[in-house]
Parts: structure tokens; sequence; C-alpha cells
């Protein structure tokens, strides 16, 4: 019996880099909104809550010995090999190498800012993602035990409500979100028939718990992992990206090299291929399906941006304007790997170097710099087509 977990990352699935300015600017401009307080479930009546072998249970009293029973000797196994600490111990094993690589890639003379990436983001955070336990219980009950508790005034809405009308709990199975710094108690349900023999029993609460174990894993590696790919992007956003103090039609030069950078180096400590990623994330029909099965959303495609000539945000109509900012990350990031393949991994510097000695007027004029500092000519994969 699989049950879904009910919690959902809030940290979305996508490692395009930057936003235009102009974007950056309206978001930073918002007021910061006010964290609603961590609630916490109550204890039905005739319930205790108790821990047993490193899992918390709300239960009735009597239930304990058959689920002492059912935990005896049980073991996760099958543990994703990208959780949070097994990154940060890729990531030190790796450092010397990461580092003198960033610095060449970047054109950079000074390799302390990256230490102090390193040692004050990077593995701070993959602390946190480790240090992180989702305040998680496991409702155990029978459906007579919960309605009772329910009758005598019990609720945890709006996951758990009493319907009077129809005499039972119900259960809103939409998920619940969840941060680093706060989450709400979560109750997973476990309800068995009084006449289940131990051994389903057994049965049933070990399936709930490894899969809910799974889930959580599941999630707390794949945040760390976008996690890394994001801290990346803003790295070389604020050593080489910022300070070139690019013109809108240049924006796609730093979101496709921060992107394209920052997929390869999050990709040499989360064992990740960057080739394939970069095609999945850049993937037009891919993305398409994954926002068609979500709330219908605007979508546009990357060709028919014209990134030397792009659209001012402010004459977009406002459900188009993220639509048109993924599609141009995309097209940029496209545009940056099918310039690497071309021109080989020095063109990022010898382009920085040449754009920091001779920073060129204009989008035309960048790529007329690329073409001397590579040998290659962008202008194909950045026009409308």
């Amino acid at each position: 019996m699989k049950t879904t977990l009910p919690i959902i990352a809030v940290l979305t699935l996508t490692c395009l880099a930057t936003t235009p300015a102009r974007a950056q600017t309206t978001r930073e401009s918002a007021p910061p909104a006010t964290a609603p307080a961590r609630r916490t479930a109550p204890v039905p009546q005739g319930f205790i809550k108790t821990s047993i072998e490193g899992a918390d249970f709300i239960c009735d009293e009597s239930d304990v010995p058959w689920i002492r029973d059912a935990l005896a000797g049980f073991q996760q196994t099958n543990r994703p090999t990208t959780m949070p600490a097994d990154i940060a111990a890729r990531l030190t094993a790796s450092r010397d190498a990461l580092k003198k690589r960033i610095a060449a890639d970047l054109a950079l003379s000074d390799e302390k800012s990256i230490d102090l990436f390193f040692d004050q983001t990077l593995l701070p955070q993959m602390q946190k993602f480790t240090d992180l336990h989702p305040p998680l219980f496991y409702l155990v009950f029978t459906r007579e035990t919960l309605v009772k508790a329910a009758r005598a005034g019990w609720e945890y809405p709006p996951t758990y409500t009493y319907n009077r009308a129809v005499g039972d709990v119900m259960r809103d199975p939409r998920p619940v979100r969840w941060s680093l710094d706060a989450m709400d108690d979560v109750l997973l349900p476990v309800r068995y028939e009084p006449t289940d023999s131990p051994a389903v029993r057994r049965e049933l609460l070990l399936s709930v718990i490894r899969n809910t174990r799974t889930d959580v894993e599941t999630l707390l590696s794949g945040g760390a992992q976008l996690a890394v790919r994001q801290q990346f992007v803003r790295l070389i956003n604020e050593q080489a990206i910022n300070p070139l103090k690019l013109r809108a039609d240049q924006q796609w030069f730093g979101t496709g090299v921060a992107s394209f950078l920052g997929i390869r180096y999050a990709s040499e400590i989360t064992g990740g291929n960057p080739e394939q990623l970069i095609a999945q994330v850049t993937d037009e029909k891919l993305i398409y399906e994954q926002l068609r099965r979500r709330i219908p959303t605007p979508h546009m495609l990357s060709a028919q941006i014209d990134l030397l000539h792009p659209t001012d945000f402010s004459v977009l109509r406002p459900e188009m304007r993220y639509a048109y900012f993924e599609a141009t990350g995309r097209k940029s990031l496209r545009a940056i790997s099918h310039w690497i393949e071309q021109g080989g991994t020095r063109s990022i510097p010898r382009t920085l170097e040449a754009f920091r000695k001779s920073p060129p007027s204009d989008g035309n004029g960048l790529v007329q710099l690329i073409r001397q500092a590579s040998g290659v000519d962008v202008t194909p994969d950045l026009i409308a087509k």
C-alpha cells in the first residue's frame, strides 16, 4: 500500500539562472512576506505522542506494543547517493580542483571569493539541508478511535476535519508546503482494521514508513542538488556577470553563461550528467508537457524570441512575463551551450577578458567580440526563427 507523502518542496526544479534586470528589480522591490507561525498538531483525546525506533507516532497507548514489534530490526535501504551530506563530502574532496577551474573559467585572478563562497554559502547550506528533520508523525488509528476523538473536539484543519453530517473524519489530500526554516507538523495516516492480524498491521505500517522516508530523502536530495546549482549561478553572476553591466540586448550572454557553468560545476559534486541536464531543461516539448499538467499557464516557444532585440517587460501582458522570461532563459542556455560545443570551454574566459578590456556597446557588438575571441558566430542561435 503506497501512501503519498503530503509534502511538496517549495523549490522549483528549474535551473535557468538569471532574471532580466527589470524583472529582478520588480521582485526585489516587493515587501518581504511574513511567514506564518509554525503549527503543532494537537494530540487526539485518548491518544499519546511517542517516539519508537527513531520514528514519531501519535497513537492509542494500546497500539505501542505492536508498533514496537513491527519496527524491530527495520532498516531503510536504497538511499540516494546525492543526499546533502554526500554532496558536502564530494565538494570537500574536489574543492581545490573545482576552485581552480572556476577561477580559470571566469578569468579571475583571486580565488579568495571562491573560498568564501564554499565556506560561507555552499557548505553551510548543505549542512542546513542535512540538519532538516521534517516534523512527521505517523497517526495510527482505526476509524472508530479517530471518530471518537473527533466527536470529543479533535481536528487538525485543513488536513483533518470532522464532518458531522456523515459522522466521519475527512482528510484533505492536498500537499503541505515546507521549507528549510519552518514547517507545520504533518500527520501521516496509518489506518488499520481491528480485525487485522499482526502481520497485516506490520506490513501496513512499514509500507507507510518506508515510502515516506523514500519521499523525504528524494525531496532533500533534489532540493540540495537544485540549491547547489542555484548557488553556483549566484557566484558566477556576482563574480563575473554583474560587473559587466550588460545592456538589455546583451542579457542573453550573462543568463546563458551563468546557467551553463552553474550546471557544469554542480554536476561535478552531485554526479549528474551536465549535457543531459542542459538538454532536459531546454527541451521545448518536455517543458510544454510539464506545464500542461499543471494549472493552465501561458507558454512561449523560445524560437519566437529574438535575444538581440528583446521585448521590454513593461509592454508584455502580466500573465506572459514569466513565460517570456523562461523562454529567454532556455534560448540563452541553448545558445551558449552550442557556442561552447563549437569554440571550446576557453571561449568563455577569452570573451570575458575581451569584454572587460573593451566593453561592446550593444548586442551586435557582443556577437562580434565573441566571434573574434572564439571564431564562432552565435547569431543563428540568438535570432527569432
